[in-house]
């Protein structure tokens, strides 16, 4: 039988008429709408939307100045902490007490020798003033002498003078011997220089009278010296004695650890506590795989998570990045903000981090005074310390641009 001949009988042939035709129904047509519809939106979606790449680091909540410890001045037990963990404190207020004994022992023995020198001052003052007296009241005698003395050899030396007077005009006429004259000139000259010796006695005794006068009063200003040398030893000493047993907050903040306890013994230096910088400002400081953070770039939004707040209750608070360090977070630097160490080391587990500020969008009509996600986030206050995560948006794709290449390498394209 050849091919055209089979070809015609088949053509003639009324095989199948007995089937029945299926026609579409509404429900075909309504999936094939919805499944078109679809796949319209996600083509237009594909090109219009956008897949956000995060960065997720965690970290604390904070004031910006960081934590400061404040040291121990000095040696000794820990006599009384003033504040406690979450008081506010104010620049120079006492925040702890340090027992120093050996200060102690030093003061009292600087203030017995003053007491000492003070009695020994008076005592010594007014024995020497009553010695002047007496010294003075006798020379005051021995001058009065004196001036008697003189004035009876000044009289014996006018009758002299006039006696020598008088051998000169006898010597002159021949009446008396030169040695006549002459023990006359002599006597004269014995008188004059008893009369100068007396009056160099009244003038010594004058000298006399006078360093008695003086030494009380140099001896009461030498003393007074060493007193006020004393004086100046014990304030010294009592204001260092303040300043190593009193613990004063540098700055005006908030106590968030008390470093040792009370009756503890420590060395100059010790941390005692801990003090969270005060400033109206809170920021939250994120620590990120640094293989993560070469993407940061200080404006990027931030979606912040406290570890007060559920995320999937509240949600989470905006933020922006404001600052990016450009190489890993050291542990000391890490310290200088937080001084725990328990957290540094917390953060720092994952290996090298580095440090990314955000600053936290404020809202005044949330109780934690934040703008969150949701309508009005939690009751609870989001202060320094919270504890706190955060995925920072690096970068913003059309869905499309992530479709070609998982095609091609899919398919083995490269």
């Amino acid at each position: 039988m050849s091919l055209r001949r089979i070809s015609k009988e088949k053509l003639s042939s009324p095989d199948q008429l007995d089937q029945t035709m299926h026609v579409a129904g509404p429900m075909y047509w309504t999936s094939l709408l919805a499944i078109l519809i679809a796949l319209a939106a996600a083509g237009i979606w594909s090109y219009t939307g956008s897949i956000p790449t995060k960065a997720i680091g965690e970290g604390t909540v904070i004031r910006p100045g960081g934590v400061f410890n404040v040291f121990a001045g000095g040696s000794g037990f820990i006599k009384d902490f003033k504040v406690k963990v979450g008081d506010r404190v104010h620049a120079n207020q006492t925040v702890a007490e340090i027992y120093q004994p050996s200060s102690d022992d030093d003061i009292r023995a600087l203030e017995e020798h003053l007491t000492e020198l003070r009695s020994q001052t008076s005592q010594s003052v007014s024995l020497r003033q009553d010695s002047a007296k007496l010294q003075i009241k006798s020379l005051d005698l021995e001058r009065e002498n004196d001036r008697n003395e003189i004035e009876q050899q000044q009289k014996m030396a006018k009758i002299t003078s006039d006696e020598v007077g008088t051998d000169e005009q006898l010597f002159s006429k021949g009446l008396i011997t030169r040695q006549v004259l002459v023990d006359a000139q002599q006597r004269l000259v014995t008188i004059q220089t008893s009369i100068a010796r007396l009056q160099a006695a009244i003038s010594q005794a004058d000298s006399q009278a006078f360093q008695s006068n003086w030494q009380p009063t140099e001896l009461k200003r030498q003393q007074e010296i060493e007193i006020h040398d004393l004086e100046a030893r014990l304030l010294g000493a009592r204001n260092r004695a303040h300043l190593s047993s009193t613990v004063v907050a540098p700055v005006n903040g908030e106590i968030v650890e008390e470093k040792i306890y009370t009756g503890a013994m420590i060395p100059t230096g010790t941390p005692v506590v801990s003090i969270q910088a005060d400033t109206d400002q809170v920021i939250a400081v994120l620590y990120v795989p640094s293989n993560l953070a070469k993407d940061i770039k200080p404006g990027m939004d931030a979606e912040i998570s406290p570890s007060t707040a559920k995320r999937e209750e509240y949600g989470f608070i905006r933020g922006k990045v404001t600052f990016v360090a450009r190489y890993p977070a050291t542990t000391s630097g890490m310290m200088t903000l937080f001084e725990n160490d328990a957290l540094v080391d917390s953060l720092r587990s994952r290996g090298l981090v580095t440090e990314v500020d955000i600053a936290m969008e404020r809202a005044a009509d949330t109780p934690s005074g934040f703008r969150w996600s949701s309508s009005r986030g939690p009751d609870t206050i989001i202060g320094p310390g919270t504890l706190c995560s955060a995925q920072i948006v690096t970068r913003k794709q059309k869905p499309i641009t992530l479709v070609f290449p998982f095609l091609k390498k899919l398919m083995g394209l490269h």
